[in-house]
């Protein structure tokens, strides 16, 4: 049977090593949470550039229809109304594609601005880590000696 000196190493070098993994898996973890959130950033910014061409398509085949509307009721489309309209249509339709564009920037920059903090708290568990188990090993040591002096 071994002695309790030896146990008592054998239990601190076990809770060093596992302090330390426990570090590493967690910024393991915390690197695997970033690149998604990365990869969702990604995902937002293709997302709005979509919906962004859609709209502008849509605010196209609109203007048609009312340039046709305005022909069709004889309105000539160099009128001060015609004019007026589908200035204010144009004007209203590229809001709203930069309005799409915009949530897009937005939701990819949160999402990068996620991954770095995630990356950060990674790091920190990580560098925690080592200042528990230096603590532990000088706790354990510190106690190993004493029973070794008795």
């Amino acid at each position: 049977m071994a002695d309790p000196i030896t146990l008592s190493i054998l239990a601190l070098g076990a809770t060093v090593g596992g302090t330390v993994y426990e570090g590493i898996q967690q910024n393991k973890q915390a690197k695997r949470e970033a690149a998604i959130l990365e990869q969702e950033g990604v995902y937002q910014k293709q997302k709005a550039a979509q919906e962004e061409r859609l709209s502008r398509r849509d605010a196209h085949i609109l203007q048609g229809r009312q340039q046709a509307l305005l022909s069709a009721g004889g309105q000539p489309l160099t009128s001060a109304t015609a004019l007026n309209l589908l200035t204010e249509s144009t004007t209203q339709e590229e809001l709203d594609a930069l309005t799409i564009r915009y949530g897009g920037d937005v939701a990819a920059a949160s999402a990068r601005s996620k991954a770095s903090a995630t990356r950060k708290a990674g790091k920190s568990a990580l560098i925690s880590s080592f200042f528990k188990a230096g603590g532990s090993l000088l706790t354990g040591g510190s106690q190993i000696y004493g029973a070794s002096k008795k």
